[in-house]
């Protein structure tokens, strides 16, 4: 086994996306996650939620799944930064089984237009 760094640079501490992107971000509230694996899950979707510039007229927008036996629309595609926060915060942990297949074709269904 060899590491190698790549980049000594140091990250800059604000960095913010914007981009031209519809994302629809699947969070897993199955067994498999823990209830501290969905804590660290919600707090690290907080933070990208965080750094993110959303505006449906520039181009970026997000909506939510929460997936584990059941598959629930969370949030459809929106650039309300303060509702989905606020979605995130809310969310629950289930602790079922995973529906994966569930969730791809509930995200495919809302990037249908």
């Amino acid at each position: 086994y060899h590491r190698e760094y790549c980049n000594d640079n140091p990250c800059p501490a604000e960095v913010v996306c914007l981009a031209k992107l519809d994302l629809i971000i699947g969070l897993d509230a199955s067994g498999s996650m823990t209830e501290d694996g969905w804590k660290a899950q919600s707090t690290a979707l907080l933070g990208v939620l965080d750094r993110v510039k959303l505006s449906a007229k520039e181009g970026l927008q997000i909506g939510l799944a929460k997936f584990a036996w059941d598959v629930t629309p969370v949030s459809q595609l929106t650039d309300d930064k303060a509702a989905l926060i606020k979605v995130v915060k809310a969310m629950a942990y289930d602790g079922w089984t995973t529906n994966l297949g569930g969730l791809f074709r509930m995200m495919k269904g809302m990037l249908q237009f």
